[in-house]
């Protein structure tokens, strides 16, 4: 899709939020140029990445939402604040990503074109005057590793049906 195409697509379902339309359907059309000339000239790419950023309530999520299934693509959302709360950080995000892939019907090439919206980051951040605790920077560094595009390593589910027991 063209990015004028996938304003008007856009524009069916949210209301508002012209701009960032625009400049979030220039950026996903110029990523999937870039995975075109990666897989015809056999190069390696970086991953994409886009920052949203506006108050709580005017639509991030649901603009993500949109765009993904106008781009038939796999979408998970997950809440910063809920991962800075568990122990397991890692595992944690091994979860969403596992929960992208399922999303992705156990596809792991089209999970890999999936959107994960991670939701919440500013709550991570310190309270001023107050040192920032440990999991919220623990969260952040493994949010740049995932960002980075670090290897994940998910299991995938194999389903035998009823031949195998």
């Amino acid at each position: 899709m063209k990015p004028s195409e996938i304003v008007t697509q856009l524009n069916r379902h949210v209301i508002g939020q012209d701009e960032a339309k625009k400049i979030l359907a220039v950026a996903v059309y110029s990523h999937f140029r870039k995975v075109e000339m990666v897989a015809v000239d056999r190069l390696e790419m970086l991953k994409s990445n886009i920052l949203l950023i506006g108050p709580t309530g005017t639509g991030k999520t649901l603009l993500c939402e949109t765009l993904a299934r106008i781009l038939e693509l796999p979408f998970v959302t997950a809440d910063a604040t809920s991962l800075a709360q568990s122990e397991y950080v890692n595992e944690e995000l091994d979860a969403i990503l596992q929960r992208l892939l399922e999303k992705a019907g156990g596809d792991v090439a089209r999970a890999q074109c999936g959107i994960v919206f991670i939701d919440e980051v500013d709550k991570l951040k310190a309270i001023s005057g107050q040192a920032r605790a440990a999991s919220g920077e623990n969260v952040q560094h493994a949010l740049l590793k995932i960002m980075e595009g670090t290897i994940a390593n998910i299991p995938v589910a194999v389903d035998f049906g009823n031949d195998h027991p």
